[in-house]
C-alpha cells in the first residue's frame, strides 16, 4: 500500500460485485450448457433456433467463453483491487461483441428468429457487460481498485 491511498468501499460496491459475480457465473453455466449440450435440451428449441445451433462455426465457443470466463475473472480481480479487471473487462466485452455481431448479422438469426425473440437477450447481455467496465472505471476513479 505504499504510495497509494486506500478508499473504503461502501456496501453497495460489495452488493454491486456480488450480483455481477453470479450473472457472470450463470454465464459459464450457460456456457457449459451450450458446449455439452444434450439431445433432451435441443428438442426444446424451435426448428430456426436448431439450425442456428447447428450451422454455427467452432470459433465461437471459444470467443463465448472468453466473454464470460473473462467476465468472472475481472469481476475477481475487482473485488481483489486489481485494475487489471478494466482490459479484462475489455476483452470480454469485445468478445460478446464479436459472437452477437456474427450470429445476429451473418448468421441472420434476427431474419431467421424475429428481432425481439434473436436480439433482446444479447443486447441485455451486452448492456450488462458494458455496465460492468463503467463501474470498474468508477472503481478506479475513486481509488477502491490500483
Amino acid at each position: 500500500m505504499t504510495g497509494m491511498i486506500q478508499t473504503k468501499r461502501g456496501l453497495w460496491f460489495w452488493a454491486a460485485a456480488a450480483i455481477f459475480l453470479l450473472w457472470n457465473l450463470l454465464g459459464c453455466v450457460s456456457w457449459f450448457v451450450d458446449v455439452f449440450m444434450l439431445d433432451a435440451v435441443m428438442d426444446q428449441y424451435s426448428p430456426e433456433q436448431q439450425e442456428l445451433f447447428k450451422e454455427r462455426p467452432d470459433w465461437i465457443i471459444p470467443v463465448y467463453g472468453v466473454a464470460v470466463f473473462g467476465a468472472v475473472l475481472a469481476t475477481v480481480l475487482l473485488i481483489l483491487r486489481k485494475a487489471l479487471a478494466i482490459p479484462v473487462y475489455w476483452v470480454s466485452l469485445i468478445a460478446i461483441v464479436i459472437q452477437f455481431v456474427f450470429v445476429l448479422f451473418v448468421m441472420d438469426a434476427i431474419g431467421k428468429l424475429g428481432f425481439i425473440q434473436a436480439a433482446a437477450f444479447p443486447f441485455m447481455i451486452f448492456a450488462l457487460g458494458g455496465v460492468q467496465l463503467w463501474f470498474a472505471y468508477i472503481a478506479k476513479g475513486k481509488g477502491w481498485i490500483g
